[in-house]
């Protein structure tokens, strides 16, 4: 575990976990965009993976160590994506203070320039392919509730998903590009 706020007496607003394999160029540019961030508010989970372990064991170890993440909410923010603006925690605090929500629901632009979730699926339940992860920040104990959802499949993160969605009653969707990818689809990288 690495933090910004992993240590103090008072929980964090953010937990952010990140799933990294030996891309230390992209994850420096997460933790550079982590640590820009005016409203320091933020523990940062890294989970290392090893080249041959797969998607699969990364989800599982998301759900194991859920217990363990202090953040009043969670958001899982891979180690090839970076936050675009310094200001993201600061806003993600103003509107939780507001209007309690359940799950946030942020944008994210991949290289093709496209946005996550796609336009005919803001806001509605998540489908496979039109909302990822990244995109919900999670009230933390309905992340724990849920943290067994996330499959060994590739698609794991829309299981977690799917999962949440029966019990988030309070869906606070933030119009703005907030995530931004050297991911395109399927997991093609550009490191």
């Amino acid at each position: 575990m690495a933090g910004n706020n992993g240590g103090g007496a008072e929980p964090p607003l953010l937990t952010i976990v990140t799933r990294s394999c030996k891309r230390p160029t992209c994850l420096a540019k997460l933790k550079a965009s982590i640590a820009a961030q005016t409203d320091q508010g933020i523990e940062h989970y890294i989970i290392e993976d090893e080249v041959g372990r797969g998607i699969g064991w990364s989800h599982r170890e998301i759900a194991r160590r859920a217990p363990e993440y202090r953040g009043q909410y969670v958001q899982v923010i891979d180690d090839d994506d970076w936050i675009v603006t310094p200001e993201y925690v600061a806003d993600l605090r103003r509107i939780i203070q507001r209007f309690l929500p359940d799950v946030l629901v942020v944008r994210m632009r991949e290289p093709s320039g496209s946005v996550l979730p796609l336009p005919e699926s803001w806001g509605s339940m998540p489908h496979v392919g039109r909302m990822a992860g990244e995109n919900a920040v999670v009230r933390r104990d309905l992340f724990v509730k849920h943290a067994d959802a996330w499959s060994e499949r590739y698609e794991g993160d829309f299981d977690f998903l799917a999962a949440l969605w029966v019990d988030a009653e309070r869906v606070y969707w933030h119009d703005a590009i907030v995530l931004t990818t050297d991911v395109r689809r399927r997991g093609q990288v550009g490191e």
